[in-house]
């Protein structure tokens, strides 16, 4: 069972205070950035299958300062759910919070994050990265709370290094899934690039990642690796990386220690019109050696772009080859735009077992007048269970919006949300939700 979400009354207490302190904090303007704020809240009234007829207050404040050397951002999201299915009729939903702070000059950058997000589940699955989310059918809420820092040495110069340290904890709650499970991730990067001569660009990387999970198997992985990026020609890159891996599983008791080498090359050409790619890469992790072979092309179109790829991928413990392929394609019409995408990414869920996840989507924006416009979008995830005794999995969204500006400061909103979960062996989870409301917002800059 997932941890209750415990983090959301300190970082908003913290966040506050930050808000609070900001006039002593010294921002600095320039003609480039300078100081600005903005305040954003939003009324929608809604029916669903879950809860009925609510009421839905969304508030969020962005703070920034920028100069020539330094960047401050700040960003707190919430909602207020009033006549839901709580006991008292309110509740507090999906608060995010985000911090980042940079300083920098010709040849060193500093920089520091913190964020935390609860949402449920299901709304990770519309993110357009595939090693994200998890596909379940109960109500399960995920609470993410991160923090990094990075440094970046001789910038634009001969020698370079680069130092990422991350921690990131991600609870559970509201969830009788046995395969969510809470864990705490601890990982870091120490990179050095050293250019031998304008063509020639030798690197040097070690990571290191450390995942505890809670009533699972924990895993550290280390990976020690030394690169070369030669310019073959004007439009031709070649790129060699070869290493060393480490996967130790089960903790200090009676640890699964795997090693073996890891090769990452690819070649790329550069055509009039985009460039064409190939690469191949081997590596261990968890589930074991996986090597993939693809080829990629990107292409500009008069009124857009077009993607597109396919490779091959070998699991080397049961010797199976799957198909992989990835379409990325976007048309300008006359007063709108299309666009259709499809990934496909071997990843590991929460409790690490590989799953194969795919993803279609598709959408249409059409302007109607120099005021309203509409928008529709469409997005089917499919997990593929590869190891373990989870049933695959899928996610089908559907949405479709209408909005019209009613003044330079208000708009009004109106759609309609579907939403169906599917598991091998079981009955879909269906939830339909329509909605309107206004959204207005204000923005302050000195």
């Amino acid at each position: 069972m997932g941890r209750t979400g415990g983090y959301q009354p300190s970082l908003f207490c913290t966040a506050a205070a930050l808000l609070m302190a900001w006039p002593s904090l010294g921002f600095a303007q320039d003609a480039d950035g300078g100081l600005s704020a903005s305040l954003t809240f939003s009324e929608f009234a809604t029916v669903d299958d879950d809860d009925g007829f609510k009421m839905r207050s969304d508030l969020g404040f962005d703070l920034s300062s920028r100069t020539r050397s330094q960047t401050f951002e700040m960003s707190l999201r919430g909602a207020l759910d009033k006549f839901g299915d709580t006991d008292d009729g309110f509740s507090f939903e999906d608060p995010e919070a985000s911090l980042l702070y940079s300083i920098e000059n010709r040849t060193t950058v500093l920089s520091f994050d913190a964020n935390y997000i609860s949402r449920k589940v299901d709304a990770f699955t519309l993110s357009d990265d595939l090693d994200d989310g998890d596909i379940t059918l109960d109500d399960a809420r995920r609470d993410d709370l991160g923090a990094g820092i990075s440094m970046e040495f001789g910038r634009d110069e001969a020698f370079g290094a680069t130092l990422s340290l991350r921690y990131a904890d991600r609870s559970f709650s509201d969830t009788t899934s046995t395969t969510l499970l809470d864990s705490v991730t601890q990982s870091g990067n120490l990179g050095f690039r050293f250019e031998i001569d304008p063509l020639l660009t030798a690197r040097l990387t070690y990571t290191y990642r450390d995942l505890d999970r809670d009533g699972g198997t924990d895993t550290e992985t280390q990976r020690l690796s030394a690169g070369i990026n030669y310019q073959i020609t004007p439009s031709l890159t070649a790129d060699l990386a070869i290493g060393s891996s480490r996967v130790e599983q089960g903790g200090t008791a009676d640890p699964n220690t795997n090693s073996g080498y890891s090769l990452d090359a690819s070649l790329v050409k550069e055509l009039p019109n985009g460039s064409l790619r190939g690469s191949f890469e081997t590596d261990i992790d968890e589930n074991g050696r996986r090597s993939t072979f693809r080829v990629d092309r990107n292409m500009e179109l008069p009124r857009g772009t077009l993607n597109f790829g396919a490779g091959l991928s070998e699991d080397a413990e049961t010797g199976e080859t799957k198909p992989l392929y990835a379409l990325s394609y976007e048309h300008e019409l006359a007063r709108g735009s299309l666009n259709a995408s499809l990934a496909q990414s071997f990843t590991s869920t929460s409790d690490g077992d590989e799953v194969l996840r795919s993803r279609l989507s598709l959408g249409w924006q059409q302007e109607l007048s120099s005021r309203s416009n509409f928008n529709s979008s469409v997005a089917w995830n499919v997990s593929e269970q590869q190891n373990g005794s989870d049933s695959d999995r899928s996610q089908f969204d559907f949405t479709v919006r209408y909005n019209h500006e009613l003044s330079d400061r208000w708009s009004a909103s109106a759609g309609y949300q579907y939403q169906r979960i599917s598991e091998d062996n079981a009955e879909d989870d269906t939830s339909n939700e329509f909605f309107i409301g206004l959204t207005t917002s204000v923005n302050w800059r000195p």
